[in-house]
């Protein structure tokens, strides 16, 4: 008898607090973040019964303007794959007036495959979402490595829609005393070991970090060893100067991205410095990126 608990006791452990629906305010803002910049807004507010909250996404002007789906569905779509993830998402009664829509747990799917069941001139208003947080299913899946191989598609999806282009996710083998067992080693690459022109994936790459260093722990990378880079921007061979590595300092929490610019040659900057778009070589072979 003393593992049962009394019905208010129940209760009480599935009402939502404060600081819960703080979090979830702040998961959908930083999930949606290029979205509110564009002049939308996301609400979240809790429902009477206490166990579930309601997030409201609309366009941020008097009227409440329309606006069509394709304008949100980049965006949009890799926040919902995430929400479900995190959050158990369930029916809920429709807004009304035309043009809103209320998300059904049986849309999930059909969203975040975008497989056309919502058409690109799809007229919305508003987008209602509600969770229920007395299942709020937080924890990781099993299989690690295709947790993140689902998370770099969402939010790389655009890119990879280029067939140039792939990335792949490897395990960190006999780590160190520093790195975390589960560590992983992202790759994006040229599927034809071409040379990648940072202005053509930069817009990209930048808000698929954004979004990486706010769901994983990123690690300094280690330096390969005999690796070489140039460290001078001149175009004449004769003045060109090899040493070991180029990186911006000795903090090793600043090497937490590595550019293989050709052959054992290797440049080291900080995630930071990436989505700021400084400090970036203008070609490359690769990105690396090592997190758990």
């Amino acid at each position: 008898m003393r593992y049962l608990k009394s019905f208010n006791e129940e209760l009480t452990e599935r009402l939502i607090t404060t600081e819960m629906v703080g979090e979830l305010r702040d998961f959908c803002r930083d999930h949606l973040a290029y979205l509110i910049d564009e002049m939308f807004t996301v609400q979240v507010t809790p429902t009477f019964n206490g166990t579930e909250c309601d997030i409201i996404f609309y366009k941020t002007d008097i009227f409440h303007s329309s606006y069509r789906w394709v304008m949100i569905k980049d965006h949009f779509i890799p926040f919902l794959y995430m929400l479900n993830k995190h959050y158990n998402i369930i029916d809920s009664n429709q807004l009304p007036l035309m043009n809103n829509l209320s998300i059904q747990s049986d849309m999930i799917n059909d969203i975040v495959s975008d497989n056309g069941s919502f058409r690109d001139d799809k007229t919305v208003s508003k987008i209602k979402i509600r969770v229920d947080f007395k299942d709020q299913s937080i924890t990781e899946s099993v299989d690690f490595l295709e947790n993140i191989k689902d998370f770099c598609k969402n939010y790389l999806a655009n890119l990879l829609d280029d067939t140039d282009y792939g990335f792949n996710i490897r395990k960190v083998s006999e780590l160190s005393g520093r790195y975390n067992t589960t560590s992983v080693i992202f790759l994006l690459f040229n599927h034809d070991y071409w040379v990648i022109k940072w202005d053509n994936i930069k817009d990209h790459v930048i808000p698929f970090l954004h979004m990486l260093i706010r769901e994983y722990k990123i690690e300094p990378l280690p330096y390969y060893y005999n690796s070489y880079v140039t460290t001078t921007d001149s175009e004449d061979p004769r003045n060109r100067i090899l040493t070991k590595y180029r990186y911006i300092d000795d903090n090793p929490r600043n090497r937490t991205i590595r550019f293989r610019t050709g052959t054992d040659q290797y440049y080291y900057t900080s995630i930071e410095n990436v989505i700021n778009d400084e400090d970036v070589p203008q070609e490359f072979y690769q990105i690396q990126i090592q997190f758990y």
